[in-house]
């Protein structure tokens, strides 16, 4: 078992709830998100190895890649990334490629990804897809007017809902939310509107129409998941687990398992470790055929590779 490290990410749109509640040691007043599980050149984490942080990269080099499971080998960098997001203020509107189009013009792997609430204020909401179909005009003049968001599907959230996000799938989260992402281990985000918002030097940040445009589905998006605590799509599988006293994980050959802690307090036990758990907590899984004993009261994401 190896306890990771985050990456640090203090945006504009960010809080204090990861500090505050997820104990996410950073120095900053204002956090964003945490890379909690992340090999990317945006940002690496660390993993524990003998009680000293280490690179992720490193890791996966003294360790060989076969930690990382038979379905890992069909990608040529490490397969996913996993955040915590804190959105004290609503998050641009924003749109991703998927893969054929970002390994054409970006030299990345597109973005399916998973959202899974895990507070969210009174009034929160996301944005969903499209109302109704638009043409491609029709888009463009709603990004150059500012008037995207009224195209766009307003969805409440609460704590426990679970939204897939496909690629070309136009979204935002709204204010007010704390949820954890799972989504394939790329950066590529297309900007599509911004509130007339500036950054700490008085900048506002680029919008990126034409990448937009070519991405975007023009029709309605169906909303893929809100009733259930699993995501299974081409790249992961998630489930999300609760347990009030102990539960048992499990992996084989075919995938390590990422533990996040969502909640609560407690322990997990191999044959060789125990490991103190709290909310924030990530811990990496090798493959092979090992037996983990969870003890406590928590609520926990465990994601593997397809």
């Amino acid at each position: 078992m190896y306890k990771i490290v985050p990456v640090y990410k203090d945006y504009l749109w960010g809080g204090n709830k990861l500090l505050s509640e997820y104990h996410m040691p950073y120095e900053g007043e204002i956090l964003a998100e945490a890379w909690i599980l992340a090999d990317h050149p945006m940002g690496e984490c660390k993993v524990i190895v003998d009680s000293s942080p280490i690179l992720f990269s490193d890791f996966l080099q003294q360790q060989g890649k076969e930690i990382l499971g038979k379905n890992a080998e069909k990608y040529d960098r490490f397969p996913i990334l996993i955040k915590l997001l804190d959105s004290a203020r609503d998050l641009s509107i924003q749109v991703h490629p998927d893969d054929d189009y970002a390994l054409a013009h970006e030299n990345e792997y597109g973005k399916t990804e998973a959202w899974f609430i895990l507070e969210a204020e009174e009034d929160a909401h996301i944005l969903y897809g499209l109302k109704e179909e638009v043409s491609k005009v029709e888009l463009k003049d709603s990004i150059l007017t500012g008037t995207v968001i009224d195209q766009l599907k307003k969805i409440p959230v609460k704590k426990g809902d679970v939204f897939f996000i496909s690629p070309g799938t136009i979204h935002a989260v709204g204010k007010g939310i704390v949820l954890a992402e799972i989504q394939q281990n790329s950066d590529v985000t297309y900007r599509v509107y911004d509130y007339n918002r500036t950054d700490k030097d008085g900048h506002k940040r680029p919008l990126h129409i034409q990448q937009a445009l070519d991405v975007a589905s023009l029709t309605p998006s169906s909303l893929d998941s809100q009733t259930t605590n699993n995501v299974d799509c081409d790249y992961f599988c998630v489930d999300w687990r609760k347990t009030k006293s102990k539960d048992m994980i499990q992996t084989n050959l075919d995938s390590f398992v990422s533990l996040v802690t969502t909640e609560g307090e407690g322990t997990i036990t191999s044959s060789t470790q125990t490991m103190h758990l709290q909310k924030g907590d990530s811990i990496f899984l090798p493959a092979g055929s090992y037996e983990y004993q969870l003890e406590g009261c928590l609520e926990y994401l465990v994601t593997r590779i397809k």
